[in-house]
């Protein structure tokens, strides 16, 4: 419901490949394992419950039930904390993977 598989496929690869890369002949593959773990799983579990949610709550049949969804989404995306938090989510965006999004693979490479 979010449009965020082929977007995650993407960052898992990369991020898993970086922790191979960083954790190389330290006992490589089982500690980064370990760390991509805890940097995808919580991400990915919010990300896939908030798509549920939204595809549950779209379904919603009732005239109240609309009505409820749609004017709660309503005052949510006038406020800002809620509205920045969403489309961070929405848009994919984990600081805890920052540093490994930004190619630290090519520069070792280089």
């Amino acid at each position: 419901n979010l449009g965020q598989g082929a977007n995650s496929a993407m960052v898992d690869g990369l991020v898993l490949v970086n922790l191979l890369v960083e954790t190389a002949g330290t006992g490589g593959w089982r500690i980064a394992a370990r760390r991509y773990q805890a940097l995808r799983k919580p991400f990915v579990t919010r990300l896939q419950r908030t798509a549920l949610m939204g595809g549950q709550m779209a379904a919603w049949k009732s005239d109240f039930a609309r009505n409820f969804r749609n004017r709660a989404m309503r005052y949510f995306d006038g406020f800002g904390p809620a509205r920045r938090s969403v489309m961070k989510l929405t848009a994919g965006y984990n600081p805890a993977e920052e540093p490994y999004i930004h190619a630290p693979v090519l520069q070792k490479w280089s």
